[in-house]
């Protein structure tokens, strides 16, 4: 009988000391973020007959701020839905015949996206994240001895994108995460007769936020 008793206090006591987890990290949120940006493109210019392609890795700066909210569906794990707005500095530029300049300017990115977590530890939370991201790239051309049309071509492209990362809760509002992402956008192209310009762009992102679970 005294075993039942204990047994059973014992249970009641740790079922009121240990509240779900997932709940430490359900409910509205925002979040400031900063990271390294890297990007793959590949331009292909078809001019007057000719053909010229430039390839390139690029990378640069990171910052934009999120907000999301997330449900807690068992003890352990959660479902949410973020959107996130991003700035990045990454540019290129490249001599293309001689006496000229072609630049391409990565703008803002917005980013709609799942994610899935599992809490693994005490206030640490591991995720995957699926959505859609729309990016906003410049394209210019300068051509010093005027023999060619410049140009400059803003432009957005759709892309599916995909992550992973950890957060860890900080104090009973604050948390603060880190993230990879990896992005594939859709080929963009502008034509005009024979000519063309067309862009393939990819990137993958590592970032670090602080944010307020309200």
């Amino acid at each position: 009988m005294m075993k039942s008793v204990l047994g059973a206090a014992i249970v009641a006591t740790v079922a009121f000391a240990s509240p779900a987890l997932a709940n430490d990290f359900a409910g509205p949120r925002i979040e400031a973020h900063l990271g390294y940006d890297a990007q793959r493109t590949k331009l292909t210019i078809v001019e007057g007959g000719d053909r010229d392609t430039l390839k390139d890795n690029d990378s640069g700066l990171l910052y934009g701020i999120g907000i999301g909210y997330d449900y807690a569906v068992t003890e352990n794990q959660i479902i949410g839905l973020e959107a996130n707005f991003d700035l990045s500095n990454v540019k290129e530029c490249a001599e293309l015949y001689g006496e000229d300049r072609q630049c391409i300017k990565s703008k803002r990115d917005i980013e709609i996206a799942a994610r899935f977590g599992t809490v693994v530890a005490k206030n640490v939370l591991l995720y995957a994240k699926l959505g859609y991201a729309n990016g906003r790239t410049n394209i210019s051309y300068v051509d010093f001895e005027e023999i060619l049309d410049d140009y400059s071509y803003s432009f957005d492209r759709d892309g599916i994108r995909v992550g992973a990362g950890v957060e860890a809760k900080v104090s009973s509002n604050v948390y603060a995460k880190a993230e990879y992402r990896y992005t594939d956008y859709k080929n963009w192209k502008l034509s005009d007769g024979a000519d063309s310009v067309s862009l393939g762009l990819s990137r993958h992102q590592f970032l670090g936020a602080i944010g307020y679970r309200f």
